[in-house]
């Protein structure tokens, strides 16, 4: 770091595609077009490549306890990192490739993933129970997707701007 606080990620050819504050705010998790995504501890600026991918990063998301990370490739695909818990391991010690072709996903802090696709379907995988549930939404286009902090509501975007609203109690329930 130099006088200024100014910080060199990485040199290279690659560019930045998605930079997040790990919720704990002492990670910063930034990906590449070129597929890496690197943890950079922001104490020491010490980083760790943590995923080697092929595709530029699209989205970067952690549960609330960080145990879990999700990434989403320019191509739709998804992969799921777990943490061991109580690790201060920078890698994730398992991933999981879920095949969707997913425009925008988010975490819920109970291990929900929620994937919303162009095709107006929103995908819901438990995490924790390895099942996935299919919610179609007989609209076109899915953009943009959010989850409320408490985890009980996700609500999507669709291309004519209208939000959808879905209840995840009610999703849990199936």
């Amino acid at each position: 770091i130099d006088a200024s606080g100014v910080h060199l990620l990485r040199s290279g050819d690659s560019r930045v595609s998605r930079i997040v504050a790990a919720p704990q705010r002492d990670k910063v998790y930034v990906g590449y077009t070129n597929g890496d995504i690197l943890a950079f501890d922001t104490r020491s600026w010490i980083s760790n490549i943590i995923w080697r991918g092929t595709n530029a990063i699209h989205d970067i998301v952690l549960t609330e306890n960080e145990d879990t990370i999700a990434i989403l490739t320019s191509v739709g695909m998804v992969y799921l990192g777990h943490y061991q818990k109580g690790s201060s391991n920078a890698e994730p010690v398992e991933w999981q490739q879920l095949v969707t072709q997913s425009q925008d996903i988010a975490l819920t802090p109970d291990h929900l993933l929620i994937a919303a696709c162009p095709d107006g379907l929103v995908w819901i995988y438990s995490i924790n129970q390895r099942h996935w549930l299919c919610l179609p939404l007989q609209t076109a286009y899915l953009g943009k997707i959010a989850v409320t902090s408490n985890g009980n509501t996700v609500v999507a975007l669709d291309r004519e701007g209208r939000l959808i609203s879905i209840d995840l109690e009610a999703a849990r329930n199936l």
